[in-house]
């Protein structure tokens, strides 16, 4: 049977860890997953999410009953995913904290056998500089309900207050291999000739890999790179401003 973990590429030791606390029923009762975008953190929170809550495979979630795929699409009542707001610095106000995820968090599950509550960019959501809602969550990471998971998905995890940090265990995602995106790039389409710039310059993220790809980015990324090393190495500053106009 194929589980929703089998999509998360690249990532065997958290992926492994993850599975091994379902197998041992000590899932913890929050995560961090911390690690650059475009590496799959996302995939793994609705997996991990689809293993606790699916009642066809238990533990390991089947990918295809209801509950795990209106989990996958974001329609299941047990599964909310709180993303930062689209105006202002983005960070989560108090009162949404206050009035709509501790409330969820108090009286999930309402249908599954468990709950998750997932922070796609939990740094920016929460961060150190805006503390207020951060504390107000942290009350119920301190002292978590049984059967509700909280998922914090991190670039920068250094910007999460550090109490936010220690009440949940970290899980690194690391930058996916060479050989990885390239076979990303080929199944989005993308000309073979375009692989190779846009892997250079991803830093391991496929979601990087795929925007540079498009319409020859990387490689008039790397020939503007290119002529402002010489414009520099030529000690020639007219050239060097024009390029950095």
């Amino acid at each position: 049977m194929s589980s929703p973990f089998d999509a998360v590429l690249g990532q065997a030791s958290a992926v492994g860890a993850l599975q091994r606390s379902l197998a041992l029923d000590r899932v913890a009762h929050a995560y961090l997953f911390e690690g650059p975008s475009g590496v799959a953190k996302a995939k793994a929170a609705l997996a991990l999410a689809c293993a606790l809550a699916c009642p066809q495979a238990p533990r390991q979630g089947c990918g295809v009953c209801s509950t795990c795929t209106r989990a996958i699409e974001g329609k299941h009542p047990d599964v909310r995913v709180f993303k930062p707001r689209d105006e202002g610095n983005r960070n989560l106000p108090v009162e949404l904290v206050r009035e709509e995820i501790l409330p969820f968090a108090k009286f999930a599950p309402f249908e599954a056998a468990a709950a998750c509550v997932i922070f796609p960019e939990a740094d920016v959501s929460f961060p150190d500089q805006h503390a207020e809602a951060a504390n107000a969550l942290l009350k119920t990471l301190e002292e978590p309900r049984a059967r509700v998971t909280f998922i914090l998905l991190s670039e920068r995890p250094d910007r999460l207050l550090p109490t936010i940090r220690s009440r949940a265990q970290t899980l690194r995602f690391g930058g996916l291999a060479p050989a990885l995106l390239r076979s990303i790039l080929a199944q989005h389409g993308v000309p073979e000739p375009a692989h190779d710039a846009a892997i250079a310059l991803a830093q391991g993220r496929a979601d990087r890999a795929l925007a540079l790809a498009e319409e020859g980015r990387a490689e008039r990324l790397l020939e503007t790179a290119m002529r402002v090393d010489d414009a520099v190495d030529q000690q020639r500053v007219g050239a060097v401003l024009e390029l950095a106009d």
